[in-house]
């Protein structure tokens, strides 16, 4: 049955409209319908209690909690909707952050790999600088090696021209030696000629400059043009012996040169 104010659909057995709060009007249709109701064949008495407990009588739904129960089930529906949206959301958001940090790393990664390479380049260049630097001290080193023996040839040659005033190994054909210049090894010994040839008796001078050789004659008297005479090294270094008689002033210089 409807309202007669607001027309809402209303329970047979309403007494007021729980809508508006009209008081529902019977007509005799509505008191016959309400009689017929009551005139409903009754339960078995044989039906046990507990078959009575058990039974439930239908519930009558009316248009307006019809309306309300679409209205929740719409509600409830649009939340499931806007959850599912928000997961899909969610989902794309994080897709998008591992697609994008996926390429981050790509290219940290070829940046890092670049980097190396960088380094090990600039390593390279580093080792080679290294290299050439040492070759380039050894070839200094060795330079350097060179100017002081030039030097000490140099001092050697300034030395040997100041302590040969005379002429080296040879004085005339009756006075010389058959070797002006030795060179000899430290702690060895030399044998050279020397020739004094005079008809009569002749005494022979030596003069010593230096001290990394001596020299020593074979024999104090010989008879005959020439005699032997011993280098004897001690040091490196050189030494020069003046050679004198005492038949005229010829005067030769013997150069002793140790190594």
């Amino acid at each position: 049955m409807k309202c007669c104010k607001c027309g809402a659909q209303l329970p047979e057995d309403s007494v007021s409209c729980q809508f508006c709060g009209e008081r529902v009007q019977r007509n005799e249709s509505t008191e016959n319908k309400s009689s017929q109701f009551s005139e409903a064949p009754q339960i078995k008495e044989s039906t046990s209690i507990s078959e009575k407990n058990n039974l439930v009588l239908p519930k009558k739904t009316t248009e307006h909690e019809e309306k309300h129960q679409g209205q929740n089930k719409n509600v409830i529906s649009n939340r499931s909707k806007t959850i599912n949206i928000a997961i899909c959301i969610l989902l794309i958001v994080l897709l998008t952050g591992n697609i994008v940090q996926i390429f981050l790393y790509k290219d940290q990664r070829e940046t890092i790999s670049e980097l190396n390479n960088e380094k090990e380049k600039l390593v390279k260049e580093k080792r080679e600088l290294e290299d050439d630097l040492n070759e380039s001290n050894y070839a200094r080193t060795k330079l350097v090696n060179s100017l002081d023996e030039y030097k000490k040839k140099s001092d050697y040659y300034d030395k040997i021209i100041s302590l040969c005033r005379h002429q080296i190994g040879y004085a005339s054909e009756q006075f010389h030696v058959d070797k002006g210049i030795v060179v000899i090894e430290k702690n060895t010994t030399r044998r050279i000629r020397l020739i004094a040839d005079y008809n009569e008796h002749v005494t022979i001078s030596t003069t010593t400059n230096g001290d990394a050789a001596s020299i020593e004659f074979d024999e104090s008297t010989w008879y005959g043009s020439s005699t032997t005479l011993t280098i004897k090294s001690q040091r490196k270094g050189i030494t020069t012996i003046e050679f004198s008689n005492n038949i005229n002033n010829q005067i030769f210089t013997v150069l002793i040169i140790v190594v």
